[in-house]
């Protein structure tokens, strides 16, 4: 079951991944199969975080995280999760658990270990400043994918590559959506993300990046001394999805997560369309939602 669930993780198969994760919590617990338990909420944890509940990832990737005597996989699987967490959220101490994976994952040299995590520290880079870093955080990984044969690998690690300008278009048996996004249609790139079960955003990934709802992480959590301009379609940066307490961050005010992050100032419409013609991708209309919903733009 945990396999099964992990396994469909990996695709971005989020419904089938819930459900056979869920039954094997269910299944190590009455039989007090910790160790099993700790892996399959590791990995509840990391489907938590890609499809936008923010608050349950958070929350179980720490849990997993302080407690030492985890095994290597579990432990690697809950640092991403968490530094990849606090990475999206601008909030402190991001780097010290992604550099813990990477150790632990480098270790091992399985693609299933390394990839999620130099994903992640390509995209801390990234956000960061440090765009030069990101081909010698992923190169590795990216060539052992291409040579599986993995697709969501060779997409994701890929886009990072292309994202920083070391590839000029996507490479041959990049997952679809990620093809789509580095081709530049990014439309179509959306529509496939859609097309995933319960579509995340941007299925761990920022592939959306081109959408014409666009958030600028620099003004909503860190003014004009933030890091460069970092572009998230629109109610992803710091928020949670729960009933209730989430607000789509450029609506008109300050927006509690509910979840302990700190609120975010809202950004205008004026200031996201600055963004967007600063970065020469198209706005054709600016949509404000009151409530996070992260299929209000069709």
């Amino acid at each position: 079951m945990s396999n099964l669930g992990s396994g469909a993780g990996e695709i971005r198969r989020y419904p089938l991944a819930d459900r056979w994760l869920g039954e094997a919590v269910a299944w190590c617990a009455e039989r007090d199969l910790d160790a099993n338990l700790r892996y399959v909420n590791a990995w509840l944890a990391r489907c938590h975080f890609e499809q936008g509940r923010w608050c349950e990832a958070g929350t179980a990737a720490a849990s997993l995280a302080g407690e030492l005597v985890t095994m290597t996989p579990s432990r690697i699987v809950a640092l991403t999760v968490l530094g990849r967490l606090r990475a999206r959220r601008g909030d402190p101490d991001a780097l010290a658990p992604l550099e813990e994976a990477w150790e632990l994952a480098a270790r091992t040299g399985d693609l299933q270990r390394t990839w999620p995590v130099a994903a992640g520290r390509a995209e801390l880079a990234w956000l960061s400043g440090q765009a030069a870093a990101v081909p010698g955080l992923v190169a590795g990984p990216f060539e052992l994918a291409r040579r599986l044969g993995h697709g969501w690998a060779v997409g994701e690690l890929g886009f990072w590559l292309w994202r920083v300008g070391e590839r000029p278009g996507p490479p041959a048996g990049a997952a679809r959506p990620y093809r789509l996004e580095m081709a530049g249609d990014w439309r179509a790139a959306a529509g496939a993300w859609r097309e995933r079960p319960r579509w995340p955003w941007p299925g761990g990934s920022p592939s959306k990046m081109g959408s014409p709802r666009l958030q600028h992480r620099d003004q909503l959590r860190c003014g004009p001394t933030g890091p460069p301009s970092t572009l998230w379609p629109a109610g992803t940066a710091g928020t949670c999805q729960k009933e209730g307490t989430c607000r789509d961050t450029w609506s008109s005010g300050a927006s509690p997560t509910g979840c302990g992050s700190p609120p975010m100032n809202g950004a205008n419409p004026e200031a996201i369309r600055d963004v967007a013609e600063r970065n020469g991708l198209p706005v054709d209309r600016i949509t404000e939602v009151s409530v996070l919903d992260p299929y209000f733009y069709h």
